[in-house]
């Protein structure tokens, strides 16, 4: 507020709507040189889940390999998530792959808080999940849905194991957890302005009944997109922005302000 000018003849603009609530639970991209909020466990084996980095781009890795393939077994555990009820709440990740062997596992428990894993109850939800098919490509796993364990307390881990006849390399990044409440996870609606979808990964759709200005910042304040748009639907390209959640503005001829969560994935 104390940045934007208001004509001194007229009052200042007035919040009309904000849409879908859209809160962060966890976000890890392991761009800090560690593992960040999350944790390795290793039950068997020599390699553990480490921080590594490529182009200054980091992540968590997971290599049984050592002068040939060995047996391990070892996780990467998030902490404990405490999960709202009655909301949409939504895993997204990241994953690259190569050498070939045994699949990256996927769990969710209630039960968990230190320790060996295998002494606690899980539930499996790989088969949730789209993953890397190999060779470094990052694949997004899609949106998995936590929406079961509203109002549980729950721990995620990613279970890696190897064998002496084959030891696959897996990557792991922008990890992020979230809920959404208030409308609809495809589509929001305000009175001035409707942009989908929500989450987004490359472009979001804006549509707006009257002409006015719009921006776009991220939760720091910084501005990563602005521009003047006139009434019906543009698209806006936002795949060079980092998955996160942003702030829409947009002030209408009206003088009206409208503000809404963005979602990129």
């Amino acid at each position: 507020g104390e940045n934007i000018d208001y004509k001194t003849d007229g009052a200042p603009p007035t919040t009309s709507v904000v849409v879908s609530e859209i809160n962060i639970i966890n976000e890890e991209n392991f761009n800090d040189g560690t593992l960040g909020s999350w944790s390795e466990y290793s039950v068997v084996g020599p390699q553990k889940w480490v921080h590594d980095s490529y182009g200054g781009n980091g992540y968590a890795k997971m290599n049984g390999y050592d002068g040939g393939a060995v047996e391990n077994e070892d996780w990467l555990l998030s902490p404990q998530l405490s999960l709202p009820t009655d909301v949409f709440i939504t895993f997204g990740f990241i994953s690259a792959m190569n050498y070939e062997a045994l699949p990256l596992q996927l769990f969710v428990s209630v039960d968990y808080t230190t320790g060996d894993p295998n002494d606690v109850e899980w539930t499996e939800i790989t088969d949730q999940a789209v993953w890397s098919a190999g060779s470094w490509v990052w694949t997004e796993s899609g949106d998995i849905d936590l929406a079961t364990f509203g109002g549980m307390v729950i721990t995620l881990g990613f279970k890696y194991t190897s064998s002496t006849d084959g030891a696959a390399t897996w990557e792991i990044d922008d990890l992020i957890v979230y809920s959404e409440e208030g409308v609809s996870v495809a589509e929001n609606k305000t009175e001035q302005l409707r942009f989908y979808p929500n989450p987004a990964t490359n472009v979001v759709n804006l549509n707006s009944l009257q002409s006015g200005a719009l921006r776009i910042t991220n939760l720091t304040g910084q501005v990563v997109y602005q521009s003047e748009i006139t009434t019906g639907t543009i698209s806006i390209d936002i795949s060079t922005l980092n998955r996160g959640l942003y702030i829409i503005q947009f002030i209408g001829n009206g003088n009206k302000l409208v503000t809404g969560k963005l979602m990129v994935k």
